[in-house]
């Protein structure tokens, strides 16, 4: 199976075993039943989230419940409901999102760090990162050619 999101993906064996996943994590799939799927997501072994997938019975809508710690302390549980765009039966296919639940919506903050770059961060999740450049990648609607666009910090 492939796994895509935001232009990155990762490849997997739906066998209940850790396989390398996106931005260093690790994500063991293992089916429930003939429609559920459970993911554990992990960084350096430890459990980031273990997500339930579960498309309706007609095949139309996809709802996915991610549940976790948070590095903080508490936990988290969110729920993202997504509509088929393409593929099927079952889990496979493109899906686009249309509604987020989340118990705790995290903050994003951007702040200035030293004279040319930015630092984000999401304290609840523990995760910074430092940068001097922007990039941006995308395509305009109707058009199958990306564009990159990289940006310094003057």
């Amino acid at each position: 199976m492939q796994y895509t999101a935001d232009g990155m993906s990762y490849t997997f064996r739906v066998d209940g075993n850790d396989h390398p996943a996106l931005m260093g994590q690790t994500a063991a799939w293992k089916q429930i039943d003939v429609t559920t799927w459970e993911t554990s997501t992990k960084l350096d072994g430890k459990l980031l989230a273990t997500t339930t997938s579960k498309p309706s019975a007609d095949g139309t809508s996809l709802t996915m419940e991610a549940k976790g710690p948070e590095p903080g302390g508490g936990s988290f549980d969110d729920t993202t409901v997504s509509q088929r765009a393409s593929g099927g039966p079952g889990l496979p296919g493109k899906w686009k999102a249309k509604n987020f639940k989340s118990s705790a919506p995290p903050i994003l903050e951007i702040a200035a760090s030293g004279q040319d770059g930015l630092k984000l961060s999401v304290a609840d999740f523990q995760a910074t990162c430092d940068g001097k450049t922007l990039t941006d990648t995308g395509s305009a609607v109707g058009v199958s050619e990306k564009h990159t666009a990289v940006y310094d910090r003057q």
